[in-house]
C-alpha cells in the first residue's frame, strides 16, 4: 500500500507539473512544433502533393492546431526528475500525430509520436 501511495504522489506531482509549465518552456514547445509542422509540409510537397489547402503553422495559431490527447506518466525516474510525455493531435499529420518529452525544464522530444523514452532519444526527426 505504501507504494503505492508513493506512485500516486509522483502522479499527482506529474499533473500538477503539467497544468503549470512555465510560459517559456510552452514557447519553446511552441517553436519546436512549428519546425516539426514546417518539416511535414517540406516532406508532402517533395512527394508533389498538393497542400494548398493546408493552414501554414505559425506562433499566432499553433496552439489552435494542436490538442493533447494523453499525458503519460512513467515509472519515476532515479534522478527524480519530474518526466511527462504528451501524446498531441496535430492539423498537419493526422496518421502519426506529435509526441512532447519533457524532462524537468528541458523538452527532450518533438516530433512524430513515437512513444520515445528518455533512454533512447532520436536525434533524426526531433525538433526540440
Amino acid at each position: 500500500m505504501l507504494h503505492l501511495l508513493y506512485e500516486c504522489r509522483y502522479v499527482e506531482k506529474c499533473i500538477n507539473r503539467f497544468n503549470n509549465l512555465p510560459e517559456s518552456l510552452i514557447d519553446n514547445l511552441f517553436e519546436s512544433s512549428i519546425k516539426y509542422s514546417q518539416e511535414c509540409q517540406e516532406y508532402w510537397a517533395d512527394l508533389g502533393i498538393d497542400l494548398d489547402d493546408e493552414e501554414i503553422i505559425t506562433k499566432s495559431n499553433v496552439k489552435n492546431n494542436i490538442s493533447p490527447s494523453l499525458l503519460i506518466i512513467n515509472e519515476k525516474p532515479l534522478d527524480g526528475d519530474i518526466v511527462l510525455s504528451l501524446e498531441l493531435n496535430c492539423s498537419w499529420e493526422d496518421e502519426h500525430g506529435m509526441e512532447w518529452l519533457i524532462k524537468g525544464n528541458n523538452i527532450l522530444y518533438v516530433g512524430a509520436y513515437e512513444g520515445i523514452s528518455t533512454l533512447h532519444i532520436p536525434e533524426e526527426g526531433n525538433h526540440a
